[in-house]
């Protein structure tokens, strides 16, 4: 499967409030038009895909159907499994981050101190060996991942984000509580930035947790891989997103690939693992 690339072709930056910028429709607006933008974007292609779903059903292969996370053709079996939304560090010292470039969808959103955290989603968990450095949960990361119907994984928790996964009831991994073969630390950064899983540990404990793997509700969520044209549009080559004085993170648009690159405070950001963008 063709996975979406983080800071790239699929991803959900949460400013104070949820704004999301994707490359599959190829260039986007301005920064002081995106969220109505975006807005316009997802009505259009609601309206089109209901007009067409029929059709668009009827092209694809059987036993296949288009992810909700990337839009691209997937298996079934993977189209509608229930994601693995992961928190996954974000400052300087634990840079780079792995596994990224394999997840189908990133939120960002500030935690404290200007500085934000990542929340990687995986619905095809195929051989992603390493993924981290995974951080503790923050309650506003949730509501991403139960928009998403998501399996909330983390190493350790805020007091709120404790409170709130017992209220609701979200189905959670906390790495704290499942021992050291399934979260392990790497040797080559400091503690607390180098606590690493794969996705082969995490359905094992999903498995063992009895959560539901597959989805049986309706995704708010419904990306599109096909260009999208959007009337008055400006053109986006570079876009920048200051969350704090000191962490400001950018887009540049590659005309060639259709995607976004994605830079942090000036870097440009790359898997740790495999060196992809």
């Amino acid at each position: 499967m063709k996975k979406m690339k983080y800071g790239m072709t699929a991803v959900c930056l949460a400013v104070g409030m949820m704004l999301a910028v994707t490359a599959c429709g190829g260039k986007k607006t301005e920064s002081t038009e995106t969220e109505t933008q975006t807005a316009v974007t997802v009505e259009t292609q609601t309206e089109s895909e209901t007009e067409t779903e029929a059709e668009t059903e009827a092209a694809l292969p059987a036993g296949e159907m288009y992810s909700y996370l990337t839009g691209e053709p997937v298996s079934e079996t993977i189209g509608n499994q229930r994601p693995y939304a992961i928190m996954i560090n974000n400052i300087d010292v634990s840079l780079p981050q792995s596994g990224v470039s394999q997840a189908e969808m990133i939120y960002e959103a500030q935690v404290e101190g200007g500085i934000t955290r990542l929340l990687a989603l995986f619905q095809d968990v195929d051989n992603v060996e390493k993924i981290g450095s995974v951080r503790s949960a923050r309650h506003n990361y949730i509501d991403f991942a139960n928009d998403n119907d998501a399996i909330y994984v983390h190493y350790g928790w805020s007091p709120q984000a404790q409170s709130d996964i017992s209220t609701l009831k979200v189905n959670n991994i906390n790495g704290i509580s499942e021992g050291d073969k399934m979260f392990w630390r790497t040797k080559d950064k400091a503690a607390p930035h180098n606590v690493a899983t794969s996705t082969e540990n995490i359905v094992k404990i999903a498995e063992k947790k009895n959560y539901e793997i597959y989805s049986v509700s309706k995704s708010l969520l419904n990306y599109t891989d096909k260009e999208v044209l959007l009337e008055n549009g400006q053109t986006a080559n570079k876009l920048t997103i200051p969350y704090s004085a000191s962490n400001v993170a950018g887009f540049v648009y590659d005309e060639a690939s259709k995607m976004y690159i994605r830079y942090s405070k000036g870097i440009r950001q790359k898997d740790w693992s495999t060196g992809e963008d």
